[in-house]
């Protein structure tokens, strides 16, 4: 698999925190086609040891990724509601303490 950053010693506290996204983008960017070899060696190494083809991981990572957008789509869509309705109440709130502030003057 792909060593720690630069810098960073291996089996530290900053290498256990690293994604291992991060780590194989850094792979997968890397110009040092031994790494790229390596990387490549241990994913085909976890595939198989979950038996598993590229094609079928593929299909499963993109249902992954899939469900994934849905359910922040649906975020996004319950966020976007619930502040134009917070925002409506304090704009009545807002008249309202307007209003009243003038009745007293």
């Amino acid at each position: 698999m792909i060593g720690p950053r630069l810098g960073v010693t291996k089996g530290s506290k900053e290498d256990s925190e690293e994604r291992i996204t991060s780590r194989i983008a850094r792979g997968l960017m890397s110009s040092d086609d031994a790494t790229k070899t390596k990387l490549m060696d241990s994913f085909m190494g976890v595939l198989k040891s979950h038996n598993l083809s590229p094609s079928e991981f593929g299909a499963l990572y993109l249902a992954e990724i899939s469900q994934a957008g849905r359910t922040l789509g649906t975020q996004g869509r319950i966020s976007k509601a619930f502040s134009k309705e917070l925002f409506s109440e304090l704009n009545e709130l807002d008249k309202a303490l307007f209003t009243l502030g003038e009745g007293t003057e």
